[in-house]
């Protein structure tokens, strides 16, 4: 992909970045960074800010790693056509594995709503 990329969000991911910006303004921004960086690079982007998540029910499941993965949060996306869809934003998995893992629940679910809404 190259120049500026589309980038598309389950409403579940909008919440989840509010809620976060209501209570983490700075990872909130570091979010948004990591993103914007999407945007740019594509799948150009890679390690640190990029890897593809181990155990995934969601084949194809990538983490965005704000901060070169610094920061204590992840967003779950995966590519579509045109562009990456946002699912879901994620504890990072070394520290809170449990909180990692429902992310990873929810992300899945929302791909398989966002699925559904393109096939009906």
């Amino acid at each position: 992909m190259d120049g500026v990329v589309r980038i598309s969000s389950s409403p579940g991911f909008r919440r989840e970045r509010g809620d976060l910006r209501a209570r983490d303004p700075r990872e909130a921004v570091a979010i948004t960074h990591a993103v914007e960086k999407l945007m740019i690079e594509g799948t150009r982007l890679g390690h640190p800010w990029t890897s593809a998540v181990r155990q995934s029910p969601l084949p194809g499941l990538r983490e965005l790693r704000p901060r070169g993965g610094r920061s204590r949060h992840r967003v779950l996306y995966r590519q579509i056509p045109g562009g990456f869809e946002l699912l879901a934003i994620a504890r990072e998995a070394q520290s809170n594995r449990r909180a990692f893992n429902a992310a990873l629940q929810r992300a899945a679910a929302r791909a398989a709503d966002s699925d559904r809404r393109l096939t009906t």
